[in-house]
C-alpha cells in the first residue's frame, strides 16, 4: 500500500514539474503563429490574461526575456520575417499605446503603461489589426479594439506580446 501511495506522489510530482515545460513551448507556439514569426524561447518573466466572460473582452500580457546565447536568433527572426517595422511606432500606434494629443484629440488609452512596457527607443515591432485581419494601424477611431502588438526592445533583448479585446 505504501509503495503504491508513494508512487502516485511521485507520478504527480513528475507530471506537475513536466507542466511548466509544455506551457513555455505553448507560449512559444502562439506567439509564432500569432505574428507569424518564428519565436525562440527565452525566460517568460510575465504572463497574464484577463480574458473573460460571454464576450471574451480583456487583456494579455506576455513579457519574456532573451539572454546573449539566444537574442541573435530571436533578432534575425524578426528581420527575416516581413512583418516587423524599426522603431519608433508610427503615430497611431504611439498614441494608441502611449496616449497624447492628435488634432482636437486626446488619446489617453495608455495601454503600455496598464501593462507594464517601458518606452522603448531601440527594436523592432509588429502589429496585427484582428477587427479586420489585417496589418492596418490607423484603429484610433475604431468602435472597438482588438489588436495585437509585439514590440522587440533591443537594448534589453525583451519581448512584449500585448493583445486587447474589446
Amino acid at each position: 500500500m505504501r509503495k503504491s501511495v508513494l508512487f502516485m506522489m511521485i507520478l504527480m510530482m513528475v507530471l506537475i514539474s513536466l507542466q511548466g515545460c509544455t506551457q513555455k513551448r505553448s507560449i512559444n507556439n502562439e506567439l509564432t503563429k500569432n505574428l507569424n514569426t518564428k519565436i525562440i524561447s527565452g525566460d517568460v518573466i510575465k504572463s497574464e490574461d484577463t480574458h473573460g466572460g460571454f464576450h471574451g473582452d480583456g487583456e494579455r500580457i506576455i513579457v519574456i526575456k532573451y539572454n546573449a546565447d539566444s537574442v541573435d536568433s530571436m533578432l534575425s527572426n524578426i528581420q527575416n520575417s516581413g512583418k516587423w517595422s524599426e522603431f519608433p511606432l508610427n503615430e497611431s500606434l504611439n498614441l494608441l499605446m502611449y496616449g497624447g494629443s492628435k488634432g482636437y484629440a486626446n488619446y489617453v488609452y495608455k495601454f503600455a503603461e496598464s501593462v507594464g512596457i517601458p518606452q522603448i527607443e531601440h527594436g523592432y515591432y509588429c502589429f496585427v489589426n484582428r477587427q479586420t485581419d489585417s496589418e492596418e494601424t490607423d484603429i484610433l477611431n475604431s468602435h472597438s479594439l482588438n489588436f495585437t502588438i509585439a514590440m522587440f526592445d533591443s537594448d534589453n533583448n525583451i519581448l512584449y506580446y500585448f493583445e486587447k479585446d474589446t
